[in-house]
């Protein structure tokens, strides 16, 4: 009884030390999942005043969630789940994480090392368990071992450390022996915890002081990656020295502070500007090209056919007409970021800088002289057709079709709102027709696998985080394969709407060659459905509206954001219909552009 009793004391000091080390360390959200071996964790974080701990019940949605957090704050979140198929759940929010750059934190309780391979119950190989996906792994030994806590501490800050700085997932695995919690959890804790007898890895005057410093265990300075700002600008000038046709084309970009440096980078350079839908400067006052993936689809058009240079900041790219474009025409492609995973499908990129756009911004303002600003009016011309033919054909119809819910979105969003695009369709025809959004308005997807997994999730997450009002625009089976999310949102304080489109399945499919292949498709590829949501908003408790007119929908949109509602907006479309319409809308921009003088007219 004695021993047990040291265990339980070891395991809650130790428990308490890993929540009062994540507070110091600045990891502000720990999601928590129910479970018993991570029972101790759990309350720890649960009862620390620093600490924000959202519950869910399905790991998949809690790394999600987490994962959302990271993505809008920017920080680590961590997310707490206990042993077994548990850990394997967050599998696909650690794959987003990692191939998206988010800094994420996996903190999974064990069974202790001596259970494994004998056929416990719910003990599996938990080591490793993610694989490459994971920037950095540390097993840690029980509560009750030598060397803890102090080495539990200080593995904790070297996670957290590789999490920001190489930006993606980490995961740490904490091994705990029985018993875990009893009613002595029902006293209150201790002022700070207190190490076991022998424990904190020396001796106990090094864990007091740890206890007094506020501090963290072990202190890693994080140091900037990269060239310096007037390194970034001399190769950003040497490489448009002679270019007669250069393009700035910002990718994904990570924060408001990186939008805010390619937005005063883009209007330093003078150079004709491709926005991608994830930079955030389509709610910022710059030029752009608005129809610019239209024209590249349009093999008809040359109005980009002078384009020698890229000038690439940020991440990836939405537009695989981009993409391919750049394969195709192979210009001089320069590729300036703060950080992140390769960024090179199209393996067109001939310098690869790493620095801080930031940095690179003070020192813009010695703006460059060539690469050919006066293309901006022809370029501008051909833009400016294909977009208002493309809002022409749009306007035509007063029912509620899906290629309209981008112009409605950007003309009822609040300032500073936050805006999630699910993959599939919501995402593409965003990118194409989500042109200029108001002020501040943040938009984030998950792009670095495109799931269609954990959306609703993500988006809560990023809520979460934001303090916001939210719209999550997202398709019908994104929505049913994250259904269990749905009780995420009542923790929000401002408005959240999830925006379905439902086309009764996946509608993206009626866009590939696979749609002509007859027997099977509407069974087993397009998953037709006849569902409909009105029973999912009353079983999590939310409102629910289903609009027929855009005039519907941006009233339904502006009351929900005024109350500060949680509700599902169902928009009910017609999957081959929809594909039909883009077909003649892409019909009528040619239609347009080949009235045009000049390469892409007559």
């Amino acid at each position: 009884m004695k021993e047990a009793g040291a265990r339980l004391e070891a395991n809650r000091a130790w428990a308490e030390a890993v929540a009062e080390e994540l507070a110091r360390l600045g990891v502000r959200c720990v999601v928590a999942c129910p479970g018993s071996r991570n029972s101790a964790l759990v309350l720890a974080c649960a009862r620390h005043p620093k600490l924000l701990t959202p519950a869910h019940v399905d790991e998949r949605g809690a790394g999600f969630f987490a994962l959302g957090w990271a993505r809008q704050s920017g920080e680590p979140a961590a997310v707490l789940v206990t042993s077994g198929t548990a850990v394997a759940n967050l599998h696909p929010a650690v794959m987003e994480a990692d191939l998206a750059g988010v800094p994420l934190l996996i903190l999974s309780a064990d069974r202790p090392g001596e259970l494994l391979g004998l056929g416990a119950n719910q003990t599996v190989d938990q080591h490793r368990i993610f694989g490459g996906a994971c920037r950095h792994f540390r097993q840690l030994p029980c509560a009750d071992d030598p060397g803890m806590p102090g080495f539990g501490l200080s593995a904790l800050d070297e996670a957290v450390f590789h999490a920001r700085s190489f930006r993606g997932p980490v995961h740490v695995n904490l091994a705990f022996r029985e018993p875990l919690v009893d009613a002595r959890w029902s006293e209150a804790a201790s002022e700070a915890p207190s190490p076991h007898p022998g424990g904190c890895g020396g001796p106990s005057a090094r864990f007091n002081e740890w206890k007094q410093s506020g501090s963290a265990w072990t202190d890693y300075p994080i140091a900037a990656a990269g060239v310096d700002g007037a390194e970034a600008h001399r190769r950003l000038s040497a490489g448009l020295h002679g270019s007669r046709g250069a393009l700035l084309a910002v990718g994904a970009l990570s924060s408001e502070s990186e939008t805010a440096a390619a937005g005063r980078i883009a209007r330093a350079l003078g150079l004709p500007l491709y926005a991608d839908l994830l930079s955030g400067l389509r709610s910022e006052p710059v030029a752009r090209l608005d129809a610019f993936d239209r024209l590249l689809s349009d093999p008809s058009s040359g109005a980009y056919s002078a384009i020698d240079t890229v000038i690439h900041l940020g991440g990836r790219f939405l537009s695989k007409p981009f993409e391919t474009w750049l394969a195709k025409r192979a210009p001089r492609h320069l590729h300036f970021h703060p950080h992140g995973p390769r960024v090179d499908a199209a393996l067109t990129v001939r310098e690869d800088i790493a620095c801080s756009l930031e940095a690179l911004a003070a020192c813009a303002g010695s703006a460059v002289k060539e690469g050919g600003r006066e293309l901006w009016p022809a370029w501008t011309l051909d833009d400016r057709a294909a977009w208002e033919a493309g809002a022409a054909f749009l306007a035509r119809d007063r029912a509620l079709d899906e290629l309209h819910l981008p112009g409605v979105l950007c003309e009822t969003l609040p300032e500073g709102a936050l805006l999630f695009a699910g993959n599939s369709m919501p995402v593409r025809d965003l990118s194409a027709w989500g042109a200029t959004f108001p002020r501040g308005v943040r938009i984030l997807a998950n792009r670095g696998a495109s799931g269609i997994d954990g959306l609703l999730a993500t988006a809560a997450g990023a809520a979460f985080a934001a303090q916001k009002p939210a719209v999550a625009l997202l398709g019908d089976l994104s929505f049913l394969h994250d259904l269990s999310s749905l009780s995420l949102p009542q923790s929000l304080r401002e408005a959240f709407v999830i925006l379905v489109v439902n086309n009764g399945g996946g509608g993206i499919f009626h866009f590939l060659p696979v749609a002509e292949a007859g027997a099977g498709f509407e069974s087993h590829i397009a998953l037709g459905h006849r569902r409909e949501f009105q029973a999912a908003a009353s079983l999590f408790g939310l409102g629910y509206h289903r609009p027929k007119t855009r005039a519907e929908l941006s009233a339904i949109l502006a009351g929900s954001f005024a109350r500060k509602e949680k509700a599902i907006v169902e928009i009910r479309t017609d999957r081959a219909q929809n594909a039909q319409t883009h077909r003649d809308l892409d019909a009528a921009i040619r239609l347009a552009l080949g009235a045009l003088p000049g390469p892409g007219g007559a």
